[in-house]
């Protein structure tokens, strides 16, 4: 695959809400390139590798989520099967519909997210490899990075939070960034993984803010590892993270305080963290790869550079705004 895909951006444009109605922006879509208008006549276009609208449902050209999962999702699945590493960020604005494009509904199927429609498909790939003679094992984790701690979330619950393990980040010269005293569970099918994000989303720390009711106060990160042995004893292994960004916000339109502006503060920073480290990456030369998050600091540099590539063989790094 060429250097210039490595790194794909892509954009969703969700319907109004209610608290945005009278805001005189207006959107127009030309292919990959989305113009914005504001009331004063000031234009600025973008350009996306993908640009969805799902303001209307009614529109032929609806960017659902099978249209995300066709321009990210496929594109990861074939990257995974041929033993390389494979990522995407959801990042945005608290309240844009980061969880949906991720996550999404279990039912009905076409409100399925990114994330349940990849599984599905690496499972029935799974299934095909074993019928052709292959060994397949795959796990699954599933961390909140809060505040600048990391934290399992599937952990079994404790009374005393105290007492619950702390998971620790490593740096090794060779195998890169990794954490212990992480649960992870063998899966063998895709609803066996739903019901332990279920449990890990379950744990995640969430508040209501005046942007969002159902605030995320911490990034979510799942990693789903696969190992294949083939029937002529070739080996291969790689990793899929999926990470959902805490949304990033502005004290005065949150309106938090106390804890949870303190929480506002530990997300923004992370999120300022994280676009060093994937500028880094869009902008290293062949050959370069450990420098690729240099200058990251704190827990979620650490973790920007194994999703991002630090552990070497990432073949595609995709985000979603």
């Amino acid at each position: 695959m060429p250097d210039a895909e490595a790194i794909l951006v892509g954009v969703r444009v969700r319907p109004v809400v209610p608290r945005e109605i009278g805001q005189d922006i207006s959107l127009f879509f030309n292919g990959n390139i989305l113009t914005c208008l504001d009331v004063e006549g000031k234009k600025k276009e973008f350009q996306f590798d993908v640009l969805l609208d799902a303001r209307d449902k009614n529109d032929p050209n609806f960017g659902g989520n099978e249209k995300v999962y066709a321009g990210f999702g496929r594109r990861m699945l074939d990257h995974m099967l041929d033993g390389f590493g494979t990522c995407v960020f959801a990042y945005g604005q608290t309240g844009t519909g980061k969880s949906t494009t991720i996550v999404g509904l279990m039912s009905p199927p076409a409100e399925q997210g990114l994330l349940p429609r990849l599984l599905n498909d690496i499972f029935d790939a799974c299934d095909k490899m074993r019928s052709e003679g292959a060994e397949v094992m795959c796990k699954l984790q599933m961390i909140e990075l809060y505040n600048e701690q990391i934290r399992d979330l599937l952990a079994p619950a404790v009374k005393d939070k105290a007492k619950a393990p702390r998971p620790e980040i490593h740096v090794h010269p060779k195998m890169g960034v990794y954490i212990t005293d992480m649960q992870d569970p063998v899966v063998t099918t895709s609803q066996e993984c739903f019901d332990l994000i279920e449990y890990g989303n379950n744990m995640k720390t969430i508040a209501a803010t005046a942007m969002n009711p159902q605030s995320s106060r911490g990034h979510t990160i799942i990693k789903f590892h696969m190992e294949r042995k083939n029937a002529d004893a070739s080996c291969t292994v790689s990793d899929c993270w999926i990470v959902d960004l805490a949304g990033r916000e502005n004290e005065k339109t949150t309106q938090v305080s106390g804890e949870q502006f303190v929480e506002l503060s530990f997300i923004n920073r992370s999120l300022m963290w994280l676009a060093v480290c994937i500028k880094g990456l869009s902008e290293q030369p062949k050959g370069k790869k450990k420098k690729a998050a240099e200058g990251a600091e704190g827990e979620e540099g650490g973790e920007g550079k194994k999703s991002g590539g630090g552990g070497g063989g990432m073949k595609n790094l995709a985000q979603f705004r």
